[in-house]
Protein backbone atom coordinates (compact mmCIF):
# COMPACT_ATOMS: atom_id res chain seq x y z
CA UNK A 1 0.00 0.00 0.00
CA UNK A 2 1.61 3.32 -0.87
CA UNK A 3 0.49 6.43 1.36
CA UNK A 4 1.67 9.91 0.78
CA UNK A 5 3.98 11.96 3.21
CA UNK A 6 1.30 13.04 5.57
CA UNK A 7 0.18 9.73 6.21
CA UNK A 8 3.38 8.00 6.79
CA UNK A 9 4.23 10.77 9.15
CA UNK A 10 0.92 10.34 11.00
CA UNK A 11 1.22 6.58 11.41
CA UNK A 12 5.31 7.41 12.47
CA UNK A 13 4.05 9.30 15.30
CA UNK A 14 1.31 7.27 15.69
CA UNK A 15 3.03 3.97 16.30
CA UNK A 16 6.15 6.10 18.23
CA UNK A 17 3.56 7.43 20.76
CA UNK A 18 2.26 3.58 21.63
CA UNK A 19 5.58 2.87 21.79
CA UNK A 20 6.60 5.28 24.47
CA UNK A 21 3.46 5.02 26.75
CA UNK A 22 1.25 1.48 26.12
CA UNK A 23 4.20 -0.44 24.56
CA UNK A 24 4.36 -3.16 27.44
CA UNK A 25 0.36 -3.50 27.33
CA UNK A 26 0.66 -5.01 23.59
CA UNK A 27 0.70 -8.86 22.74
CA UNK A 28 4.38 -9.83 21.17
CA UNK A 29 2.55 -10.01 18.37
CA UNK A 30 0.96 -6.14 18.10
CA UNK A 31 3.82 -5.24 18.89
CA UNK A 32 6.00 -6.58 16.15
CA UNK A 33 3.30 -5.29 13.69
CA UNK A 34 3.64 -1.58 15.27
CA UNK A 35 7.00 -1.89 14.71
CA UNK A 36 6.83 -3.31 11.01
CA UNK A 37 4.70 -0.56 10.68
CA UNK A 38 6.90 2.53 12.03
CA UNK A 39 9.58 0.83 10.55
CA UNK A 40 7.97 0.88 7.34
CA UNK A 41 6.62 4.73 7.48
CA UNK A 42 10.17 5.62 8.24
CA UNK A 43 11.64 3.98 5.20
CA UNK A 44 8.84 5.27 2.57
CA UNK A 45 9.67 9.26 4.58
CA UNK A 46 13.05 8.50 4.38
CA UNK A 47 13.44 9.06 7.97
CA UNK A 48 15.95 7.33 10.51
CA UNK A 49 15.56 5.62 13.69
CA UNK A 50 16.74 7.48 16.87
Amino acid sequence: MKLNKNELLQIYEWSYYIRSTNFAHLSDEDRKLVTKIRKEAMKQCGLKDK
